[in-house]
């Protein structure tokens, strides 16, 4: 497989595959880029914080309250939040240029 020079630390993405060489990537070949797989396992661990906050936040109220609706506000309370926001940021996402996204959420949580 022919690849393109390394700049600034990051490998770039391999070249089309050519009829001579068969493609023989597999489901798992991206964790083989060091970038991509840091991204993953630290999407995974986050994943693993947010549903153990959910469980725990399900369970201190079970032992608060025996009310079923006072539980289930306590799970729609930590979903909703997530399910408006993606809404939203779905819709600029399709509206904003990428390069003016990319640069504004760069830019904003070091505002001080």
């Amino acid at each position: 497989m022919h690849h393109v020079p390394k700049e600034h630390g990051v490998s770039p993405a391999p070249l089309p595959q050519t009829a001579d060489q068969p493609a023989t990537a597999s489901a798992w070949s991206p964790l083989g880029h060091s970038l991509f797989r840091m991204l993953w396992i630290a999407t995974v661990v986050s994943n693993v914080g947010t549903w153990m906050h959910n469980v725990g936040a399900a369970w201190l109220m079970t032992s608060l309250t025996a009310s079923p609706a006072m539980i289930a506000l306590v799970q729609a309370a930590t979903s909703l939040p997530v399910f408006l926001v993606g809404l939203l940021a779905g819709a600029l996402a399709d509206i904003v240029d990428r390069r003016d996204g990319a640069g504004g959420c760069l830019v904003l949580p070091n505002r001080h």
